[in-house]
């Protein structure tokens, strides 16, 4: 009996084993079921939401490629700058700073990629007359070797960097002030809370590379997407755009382009076509004399067109050739001509002009005008050119070159013969005379082709002039009065004959004899005070006044 019970209990307890093992088994199978069922169930949550929110992914991507195409595209379009109103970094210009700072084209306002040149540097000027150098083209006053190359001698370069670790207003630093400034404007999240959504957004921070052939823009702008339906939370953060615009490429070409320009007077933009599949124009004197250059870029579209990059070019001086001599002399009297003035006329009167304006015979000029007779000590003649709105000049001097021991010129031995009388005459005037030197002047000089004898332009430590063998010439005579108190003016054997004299100076304390026959006497700018005595004319002017001689008195 006890065996059998102790066998019965034995079964009892391998049948409780038995059925606590399949309880076992079938909750272990239950929860890993379950476990299962939770794990694709949240997978498929996690789907959903990536997929739920790839539009807001996409619209945020958008929104950065159309901001930043509008950003390369003004930039374009205004000389490489975006102004602080646009959200860029260059100061706004006023209305009235056009055709200073820039130039409006398509109502946009172009700045100015090429100004005039601003500093001296060495032997290099920024300014007329000696610009670009003294000596231009030539290396020296010799005149032996020609230059026309000088780096940046001929304008200042303008164009913005790239990248703003090579100075302000970079294009990389613009980039990124005009997207960051901008973005939110695009980023209109409204359509997305119609379907449940609520988006809110921290820092922004953009980033631009510019390379030779695109332009990525990076924006790490942390966005919170929430459903509000479900309550789910996903953060987006890394945005991406790249544009296929050979930004990096176009700013080397324009770059040498204005380098060129501005370092060699005789390199012409306009001649240059295609280069690089870059195509360049220009527009001709779109404010004055200011140029617009054009860089079409044949390789790079934007929005479905040739990308474009406009800039404007300051007008800069002409620069005309060095002439020698700067300075000569010349005998009283000389007819000064465009000859005398300038060697091997007119082939060796040129210029060049740095915009390539066209310079004809009528941008020359000579003040004052030739031909003219060298009556002063000095004269000084502007040698000009134009290009209708800037100039260059050169100044050439003549001195007048005087030998007085030469028997051309008056001197105190030809007026021995008519000291006395002259002396005579002056009592009789009541001159009161310093000393007793006086230059007799032969007005018909057969050792001077029967013309008159030059006088000298110091008339310093003279007393008179005495004037004679007048009769049958047509002379003329310009007086530079000493300040020397008392002077005479002494004519005499001048039979048929005119005879002029003017007067420059303020000395009062002179006296005017004439005695010529029946010539006809003209006397100009004589000062108020003077005496004169005309005893024998035909007729006569003085100071505008005309009579017939005998007349004698004092100016009024």
């Amino acid at each position: 009996m006890k065996f059998k019970s102790k066998k019965s209990q034995a079964t009892i307890f391998m049948i409780i084993s038995i059925i606590m093992i399949m309880v076992v088994a079938s909750l272990i199978l239950i929860t890993r079921y379950a476990g299962k069922k939770t794990s694709k169930q949240e997978t498929i949550d996690v789907k959903e939401a990536a997929f739920d929110i790839q539009p807001i992914k996409n619209f945020v991507t958008e929104c950065l490629s159309s901001v930043s195409k509008d950003a390369i595209k003004v930039m374009g379009k205004q000389g490489g700058y975006l102004f602080t109103s646009q959200g860029g970094t260059l100061i706004d210009y006023r209305d009235t700073d056009n055709g200073i700072f820039f130039v409006n084209h398509e109502n946009s306002r172009v700045v100015y990629n090429i100004l005039k040149p601003r500093y001296p540097l060495g032997n290099y000027y920024a300014s007329i007359p000696n610009y670009p150098w003294k000596t231009f083209p030539y290396t020296d006053e010799s005149k032996t070797k020609q230059e026309f190359q000088a780096k940046d001698v001929f304008g200042t370069n303008n164009l913005p960097p790239l990248n703003k670790s090579f100075g302000q207003h970079s294009m990389q630093e613009q980039l990124i002030a005009y997207i960051t400034k901008n973005i939110d404007s695009c980023l209109d999240f409204s359509i997305f809370a119609e379907e449940g959504f609520e988006i809110s957004k921290n820092e922004n921070n953009v980033a631009v590379d510019i390379n030779d052939n695109d332009v990525t823009i990076r924006m790490n702008y942390e966005l919170i997407v929430e459903n509000l339906v479900s309550g789910e939370k996903t953060e987006l953060n890394n945005f991406i755009v790249r544009h296929k615009i050979r930004l990096g490429k176009l700013h080397a070409f324009v770059n040498k382009l204005i380098e060129n320009d501005i370092s060699d007077i005789e390199f012409n933009i306009a001649k240059l076509t295609i280069t690089n599949n870059f195509e360049v124009d220009i527009k001709r004197d779109v404010f004055k004399n200011d140029d617009l250059i054009i860089i079409t870029d044949k390789k790079s579209s934007i929005t479905g067109l040739e990308f474009k990059y406009f800039f404007a070019r300051k007008n800069r001086n002409p620069a005309i050739f060095y002439l020698t001599p700067a300075s000569l002399g010349l005998p009283r009297w000389h007819n000064i001509t465009n000859e005398t003035l300038i060697e091997n006329y007119p082939s060796s009167f040129k210029a060049l002009d740095p915009d390539e304006d066209s310079i004809d015979n009528g941008g020359f000029s000579i003040t004052p005008k030739t031909p003219i007779i060298l009556a002063l000590p000095k004269m000084e003649f502007q040698i000009k050119v134009t290009d209708g709105e800037l100039e260059d000049y050169q100044i050439i001097t003549v001195n007048l070159q005087e030998d007085v021991s030469s028997n051309k010129f008056c001197n105190i031995e030809k007026a021995n013969p008519y000291i006395g009388k002259v002396i005579a005459k002056a009592e009789e005037m009541e001159l009161e005379l310093t000393g007793l030197n006086f230059l007799g002047c032969n007005q018909k000089n057969p050792n001077n082709f029967n013309l008159q004898d030059n006088l000298p332009s110091n008339l310093k430590g003279y007393d008179g002039i005495i004037f004679y063998n007048i009769g049958g010439t047509t002379n003329s005579n310009t007086i530079l009065l000493p300040s020397r108190p008392g002077f005479i003016l002494y004519a005499e054997e001048g039979l048929g004959s005119f005879f002029t004299l003017n007067l420059q100076g303020s000395n009062a304390n002179i006296g005017i004899y004439t005695d010529v026959g029946n010539s006809i006497v003209t006397l100009n700018n004589i000062p108020v005070g003077a005496k004169y005595e005309l005893a024998a004319c035909g007729l006569y002017t003085l100071n505008s006044e005309n009579g017939t001689c005998p007349v004698s008195g004092i100016i009024g």
